[in-house]
């Protein structure tokens, strides 16, 4: 399988994220300043303008904090995305293709010759439950509120899928022609544990070591499509053009 990673996009956000985890350090410490309004009040003669400046430095502040914990979730969480997937999906055909932070509405998508497939990726740790479309994450009441500060709630996978799919198929052009698509839901902390029960989505872990994980599902998938004649297998254009329609700008 062959790895493309939009590297500058990467890398710029990876940076972003930095600055800004460096930068909300001062910034917490310097509104405990500006909250007060007393203080303001007294520096300028002007209560109202007092607290008008707290209220602004305390919204600066959560909006600052709030984006770099998201930031560094995204962009520099311990495991990578695409170096979990990459592992994971060791020993897929050479012709498959990896495609990583080309798109904000489909982050990382899968081509094979069978079809292909939106990887929703899902890095949170511990143990959750999907039965048909409903998700529950199984925390301690500490663990939920270490959760919320982290900023690492499970959203609604389905819902990131359904807008995965909608925007691969505004990829396709008339020379790659219909293509069957796919989503797939990705965790890919190694301490994830996802009791799964007829979800409509696939949900599948990236280690290879635990069931069911995304190189079997991918490889059963392609040999289901393979022995259906009635399935269609992308050609050699159809692969090229594909990839130009993902990683042009």
């Amino acid at each position: 399988m062959r790895l493309e990673i939009n590297t500058p996009r990467a890398k710029r956000n990876r940076r972003f994220a930095n600055i800004l985890t460096l930068l909300s350090i001062p910034v917490i410490f310097f509104s405990f300043f500006l909250v007060n309004p007393n203080l303001i009040a007294d520096a300028v003669g002007d209560p109202a303008a007092g607290t008008l400046v707290a209220i602004v430095a305390l919204l600066t502040t959560l909006a600052i904090v709030i984006t770099a914990v998201k930031m560094t979730n995204k962009w520099v969480r311990p495991p990578r995305p695409e170096n979990a997937l990459k592992d994971g999906l060791k020993g897929v055909s050479n012709k498959s293709v990896l495609y990583c932070y080309y798109h904000k509405q489909a982050e990382h998508i899968l081509v094979t010759q069978q079809g292909i497939f939106p990887i929703i990726i899902r890095f949170q740790d511990g143990r959750f439950t999907v039965t048909n479309d409903k998700w529950q994450t199984h925390k301690t009441i500490p663990g939920k509120l270490l959760g919320l500060f982290r900023f690492e709630g499970l959203g609604d996978p389905n819902s990131d899928a359904e807008k995965a799919i909608q925007y691969v198929k505004g990829l396709l052009t008339e020379d790659i022609g219909d293509v069957p698509i796919q989503p797939v839901i990705v965790f890919i902390h190694p301490s994830a544990n996802v009791t799964i029960e007829d979800p409509s989505v696939p949900v599948v872990f990236a280690d290879s070591k635990k069931k069911p994980n995304i190189k079997e599902y991918i490889r059963q998938f392609n040999k289901t499509a393979a022995a259906d004649e009635s399935s269609k297998r992308l050609n050699t254009a159809q692969m090229e053009a594909l990839e130009k329609a993902i990683v042009s700008p």
